[in-house]
């Protein structure tokens, strides 16, 4: 189940979109659906995200587009377990 970015951007000021975005998320903790949240741009995004129990997450934050190489070398390196959701 994704969750677009259009309710992430604001999820912190905007207690409407912070209420839809749990709410998915419990759904899909109740149908056993893996949830993932897109356009995730701040900590603070991935902080709420993941106390709501999120499962995953894409945006910004954890990178912007790159090209494979350069993937394989962000993958490869230390970032990504500060990154991961703490599932």
């Amino acid at each position: 189940l994704k969750i677009d970015r259009s309710f992430v951007t604001d999820i912190l000021e905007d207690d409407q979109d912070r209420t839809l975005v749990e709410v998915i998320i419990k759904m899909g903790q109740a149908l056993g659906i893996k949830v993932v949240a897109e356009g995730v741009e701040t900590a603070e995004q991935l902080a709420l995200l993941n106390q709501f129990g999120c499962d995953f997450v894409q945006g910004y934050h954890i990178s912007r587009p790159l090209p494979f190489d350069q993937f394989l070398e962000f993958q490869r390196s230390k970032r990504i377990p500060e990154l991961l959701m703490n599932k």
